[in-house]
């Protein structure tokens, strides 16, 4: 068994829906055309399965995105979790937001692309160890490399974590500002994947969320806990096309 396979999306899980919840340096928040100039998987200690992912913006700012596609080995090396609440089987932000980015920027499912287009290659990450770039061996999706897309991206303050006499990395009291990629559209048309999978005549969410979030820092630190964490994208049943509607020309 591959450990890709779990990215295979099914029927009885809800799907994603458009709901406005609450580089070197963060770009401020909003929405900016971009390409995929590098995007690999990889695997942790827990066994959970991430897409990496690196953007240039079409004024040549860089967003790197990490998308926890699965959970780890104690939680069954899924690609959903079960909603406490009602039971419902719900898709990991995570990986709806690589499947969305996968369909909008190559008109096919994460699963499919990364089975049919990775490929081992050396590649130059930085080593934190080496404080410095080093080539490493990856899993390169090819399918999505110079893919084009539009993101939506929030500038976070989060806590600056350090490291405790435990050895338990906790907040320090001081915060940083990080970018985060909370939604993805088609570059043509603006198009989200809901709005696509419901055939809707044009692209609404997009001018939405670039009126709700433009220029917004979102404050994520334990300081201060009456601030509203980032948003999340709640999820809505819908039926899978006989064929793509994703598909690219």
């Amino acid at each position: 068994m591959s450990i890709f396979d779990a990215l295979n999306t099914t029927d009885d899980i809800k799907e994603d829906t458009d709901v406005l919840g609450g580089s070197f340096g963060p770009v401020n928040s909003g929405a900016y055309h971009a390409t995929i100039s590098m995007a690999y998987t990889e695997q942790a200690k827990s066994g959970a399965l991430a897409l990496k992912l690196t953007f240039v913006t079409d004024d040549n700012k860089t967003i790197n995105q990490d998308c926890w596609m699965t959970s780890g080995n104690e939680k069954g090396n899924k690609n959903y979790y079960i909603n406490k609440n009602d039971q419902s089987k719900n898709y990991l932000p995570g990986f709806t937001l690589a499947n969305g980015i996968a369909l909008l920027a190559a008109g096919k499912e994460i699963a499919e692309i990364v089975k049919e287009t990775g490929e081992d290659k050396v590649i130059k990450l930085y080593n934190f160890t080496a404080k410095k770039e080093l080539p490493t061996q990856k899993n390169v999706i090819t399918g999505l490399l110079n893919k084009s897309i539009t993101l939506g991206v929030l500038k976070q303050k989060v806590d600056k974590n350090v490291q405790n006499s435990e050895g338990k990395w906790v907040p320090g009291g001081e915060s940083r500002e990080v970018n985060e990629v909370s939604k993805v559209f088609r570059r043509d048309d603006g198009m989200t994947v809901a709005e696509i999978l419901a055939k809707a005549d044009e692209a609404n969410f997009l001018t939405s969320w670039i009126e709700k979030f433009t220029d917004s820092v979102i404050d994520k630190t334990t300081k201060d806990v009456s601030k509203p964490g980032l948003p999340g994208a709640s999820q809505g049943k819908t039926d899978k096309p006989a064929t793509s509607l994703f598909a690219t020309s």
